[in-house]
């Protein structure tokens, strides 16, 4: 399953967007288990369950953008913390991103050079340990500091000391052409581990794979949250890209270097109801794919509360609804499918959808214009003109206000939503003129 590493699934609400994202995720983390339960009779089920033991683990984040949503939630930021004494301090905290980011660049190098790693952590804490350089032209010491996660390089023929962090030396085992800090000797601990490690078939080292689902995508200020990301989660610029055109960039808080590594996938959802994609931030719209998601009444087939067949129903609402409104204001799917289980079935049901899913669907869409939902439902009893007391005003003012003219709806009863009739008439409504 070679899926894109920044996607967006986008369209109407109730397109099952939502399960998608549970579906990619599973797919990009866990593709074996995906493969064997990919048509198994409850996958639904399945993938959720899966979906939910990959969040617990940290596999799988997810969040959701709105308007406060910042920068400084998503990568870093200053953050007031109070101690027991009462003081605050100033720390830098990580975003959800940065968090990903980093756990999943512990995973872009094999593992037994990470112990290799951590085992000449242990080593160089409490005596010198000493090395070569690459080209075996000269011998340093190195001590592990652990306060700043890193290690101390001390070359034999001067009393300089020289620092090479930890963070470093992962980068470079992932990618040595990376630029870093006192690169000579980083390369040469780096290449100890290598050489310690054996003799790998690293062709066949398969990262292990991180996602981040960002529900509403398009409801965030994309250019302020991102930052100078934008650019780092591009294909080719993503650490561990085979073209090697990966990039890092200095962040502004902690003054470290941070780069996006390729086992990071990034799943957008958006509403389209909500913003139309030409809204988007374009340097957004560049880095994304982007998956459309449109209401699939084909899932509906079969599907009937009694007479009133349900796929007839949702595709006639949504056909005058387009000629209306806009395609991108249609009404997904899923808010029927629920109708499939035979323990919600019946005309009840139907009528909960209608009056707790789809008339205030339809108010949001037309503001409030009741005719032309009434248009959409067929002109049944769903809705309903209400008549005006004309004993509410004087004569005078019912003239000078024109209170004739005016309309009043209502949303009617539920002995009206129980009626299978005031349903079929909404796909086979009465032509009178015929």
């Amino acid at each position: 399953m070679n899926h894109p590493l920044n996607v967006i699934f986008f369209g109407p609400p109730g397109t099952g967007k939502t399960y998608t994202t549970v579906e990619r995720a599973v797919e990009i983390c866990d593709p074996n288990f995906a493969e064997a339960n990919n048509n198994a009779s409850d996958k639904r089920k399945n993938f959720r369950e899966r979906y939910q033991e990959l969040v617990t683990t940290g596999q799988v984040v997810f969040t959701t953008f709105h308007q406060s949503y910042s920068y400084e939630d998503f990568i870093e930021g200053i953050r007031a913390e109070t101690t027991e004494d009462g003081d605050i301090n100033y720390i830098i905290k990580s975003g959800i991103f940065k968090e990903l980011c980093k756990k999943a660049n512990e995973h872009l190098i094999n593992p037994t050079q990470l112990t290799i790693l951590e085992q000449l952590k242990i080593d160089a804490e409490d005596r010198d340990v000493r090395l070569q350089t690459l080209a075996r032209q000269a011998e340093f010491m190195i001590r592990y500091n652990r306060e700043n996660d890193r290690f101390d390089c001390s070359p034999l023929s001067s009393n300089n000391t020289y620092g090479a962090t930890v963070g470093n030396i992962e980068t470079y085992l992932v990618d040595p052409t990376t630029p870093l800090t006192n690169k000579s000797y980083v390369s040469s601990i780096a290449g100890y581990i290598i050489e310690k490690a054996g003799d790998l078939n690293l062709e066949n080292f398969t990262p292990k794979k991180f996602v981040i689902i960002i529900d509403e995508i398009n409801r965030g200020n994309i250019s302020r949250i991102f930052g100078e990301l934008i650019t780092l989660i591009e294909d080719s610029k993503r650490l561990g890209h085979k073209d090697k055109e990966d990039l890092s960039v200095k962040l502004p808080y902690s003054q470290k270097s941070f780069s996006v590594p390729n086992n990071v996938y990034i799943i957008g959802t958006m509403n389209t109801a909500d913003r139309s994609l030409a809204g988007l931030d374009l340097a957004l719209r560049r880095r994304f794919d982007f998956k459309e998601m449109m209401p699939d009444v084909a899932t509906l087939k079969g599907i009937k509360v009694g007479s009133i067949e349900i796929d007839k129903l949702l595709t006639v609402i949504n056909q005058r609804i387009e000629v209306l409104l806009d395609r991108e204001h249609t009404i997904g799917h899923a808010y029927f499918i629920g109708l499939k289980s035979a323990n919600a079935n019946t005309i009840t049901d139907l009528a909960s959808i209608f009056k707790n899913k789809v008339i205030p669907l339809l108010q949001e869409y037309f503001y409030e214009d009741w005719e032309k939902i009434n248009m959409v439902l067929g002109g049944n009893k769903f809705v309903t003109k209400k008549e005006i007391n004309s004993n509410l005003f004087l004569k005078s003012q019912n003239d000078t206000m024109q209170l004739n003219s005016k309309t009043i709806w209502s949303i009617s009863g539920d002995d009206v939503f129980a009626k299978t009739t005031e349903y079929t008439q909404i796909y086979a409504p009465i032509n009178n003129g015929a």
